[in-house]
């Protein structure tokens, strides 16, 4: 996905998980499989992309490690973790925001 599209579905949807990994990165593989968990359950919009292949949206959302997350909620990040990432912490904001947009 290109650095269009991810603007244009953050813009578009209510909240959007955006997660950047690198192919170098054992934990990335290990997280992501544990984020897909939640925002499946929750039925939310995800994205995750290789910042090896997406340098315009690191740049863009100034991402210099991986894994990092980044929520976005009617548009505007509203929260954003790098390296040492908790899932109970993101299942939280989830529901946090998801109790405020309803």
């Amino acid at each position: 996905m290109n650095l269009d599209k991810i603007t244009q579905t953050i813009k578009c949807e209510e909240i959007v998980i955006l997660f950047i990994k690198s192919r170098s990165c054992n934990v990335c593989t290990e997280l992501l499989l544990k984020v897909e968990d939640v925002v499946e359950e929750e039925k939310i919009k995800f994205i995750d992309i290789y910042i090896e292949d997406n340098r315009e949206v690191g740049s863009k959302y100034n991402v210099f490690t991986a894994p990092t997350i980044i929520m976005f909620a009617m548009g505007k990040e509203v929260y954003r973790e790098g390296r040492f990432l908790r899932v109970s912490e993101l299942k939280d904001k989830i529901y946090k925001y998801k109790k405020l947009l309803l």
